[in-house]
């Protein structure tokens, strides 16, 4: 996702992306210091920079891309996506009352459970259907695109 953000908008945005990558990522180099140290967990780190990017920043947007799983998970784990199902939960109900919400959504067609993620979506936000997007590529131009409204 990051790299299609990347062609989007032509190297112009900050990606705060919960990923573990290493120096070996194609986008190593554009890897800022951060703050890290501020918070004891990730989802501290998470809960913040989506409240900054779907809200309190002047332009932002909080972007989810759904892609299937492509490795065994450990038992211990827990379900796949199960923090983001809750995370998009949680940015639904708020949409609800805050306009302003800034949030797009692509997914992979097998993503599990993302008719009723669509379906639910539209019904609380009292549209006919919620737009998720199916390609990578259109769902970080459509991000660009919202983080500028």
């Amino acid at each position: 996702m990051a790299l299609a953000l990347q062609d989007a908008t032509k190297g112009e945005c900050i990606v705060a992306s919960p990923c573990r990558w290493d120096a070996s990522h194609p986008l190593a180099q554009h890897f800022m210091e951060g703050a890290g140290h501020r918070f004891d967990r990730q989802l501290e780190w998470e809960r913040y920079y989506i409240t900054q990017a779907a809200t309190e920043w002047p332009y932002g947007c909080v972007l989810f891309w759904l892609g299937t799983q492509q490795e065994p998970r450990a038992k211990a784990a827990g379900p796949y996506a199960q923090d983001t199902y809750g995370e998009l939960g949680e940015l639904r109900g708020r949409m609800i009352y805050e306009k302003r919400i800034r949030i797009v959504i692509g997914a992979e067609s097998e993503f599990p459970g993302i008719d009723v993620i669509q379906r639910n979506f539209a019904h609380a936000l009292k549209q006919r259907s919620y737009q998720l997007f199916s390609h990578i590529d259109d769902t970080a131009k459509a991000a660009v695109r919202r983080s500028k409204q």
